[in-house]
């Protein structure tokens, strides 16, 4: 398959802008920006919406992990751990009862002892890996995470020294795919028909149709009256404003619009992908 130059990491910006009012562009998140903006941020949600079953892997099962651990489950529904992994046994067994007074059940095979329990958490078919451990192994733990395409959540600091922060950057530039999405889902009754790559996501309204959608190297997606046909795949945001008017990001997209997009608006912001660290060193 021909390697897109899409990733994960380049589209956060983008899935972030969904569901907005408004668009936080780079500038405006620099502190020397030349001038001011008018942002309006967009509406915090009390809980994630409802979507496909995410499991979680917890890697270092002390306090902290475990508070992360429940604060995963807790932040919207189809959430659930099941793979824990820690270098102590009595961290394991710990964890393993708060989460059971939450409903969590984490399976023998799936808790992991050691110093390779990271590991073992990370090839153990989870989508989300929760970085809990003392600092000094994050970085080995990130890049492991990232190679194998999941995606983290990392407790800080994130490194204890130079050389950990650097191992940390250059994880966050490694170009890794996404799994391919080719898929119909069901969203409160009504199919999302999606072609994209590593990220989806969509909100519908009380009529069915879409709210707010963005993707990770979209191909084509369709739900309700909304029909998108790409000839390249794109990081797209999509949403529509106070006024019910569609607003739209592009990232990472060079040349025209395609037609496909400005059919639906002409209110589209383009992106540039991120820098990558080696030229911004040179520069």
């Amino acid at each position: 398959m021909k390697k897109s130059p899409i990733s994960r990491r380049s589209f956060l910006g983008t899935a972030a802008a969904a569901g907005a009012a408004g668009i936080v562009v780079p500038s405006l998140i620099t502190s020397c920006a030349p001038k001011r903006n008018n942002v309006v941020l967009p509406v915090m949600l009390d809980k994630a919406p409802d979507g496909p079953l995410l499991k979680a892997g917890l890697i270092g099962c002390g306090g902290r992990g475990t508070g992360a651990a429940i604060n995963f489950i807790h932040a919207g529904p189809n959430l659930t751990i099941s793979a824990l992994g820690d270098v102590f046994t009595d961290r394991i067994v710990s964890c393993r009862e708060r989460l059971a007074q939450d409903g969590v059940e984490i399976a023998d095979e799936n808790c992991f002892t050691g110093f390779d329990a990271y590991q073992k958490v990370i090839e153990s078919g989870v989508d989300i890996i929760l970085l809990a451990t003392p600092p000094v192994f994050r970085p080995e733990h990130l890049e492991a995470a990232v190679s194998a395409g999941k995606h983290v959540f990392m407790e800080k600091p994130v490194a204890v020294d130079p050389v950990g922060a650097r191992q940390i950057l250059a994880s966050g530039e490694k170009d890794v795919m996404g799994d391919p999405i080719q898929t119909t889902i069901t969203v409160d009754g009504h199919d999302v028909n999606v072609d994209a790559v590593g990220v989806a996501a969509v909100r519908l309204d009380a009529s069915g149709q879409v709210a707010a959608m963005a993707a990770g190297g979209l191909k084509t997606f369709a739900c309700g009256d909304l029909r998108i046909e790409l000839p390249d795949r794109a990081d797209i945001a999509l949403w529509r404003d106070a006024r019910g008017q569609w607003q739209g990001v592009l990232q990472g997209h060079t040349g025209p619009i395609p037609d496909a997009l400005t059919r639906i608006t002409k209110n589209w912001t383009l992106l540039r992908l991120p820098a990558p660290l080696e030229n911004e060193r040179e520069n």
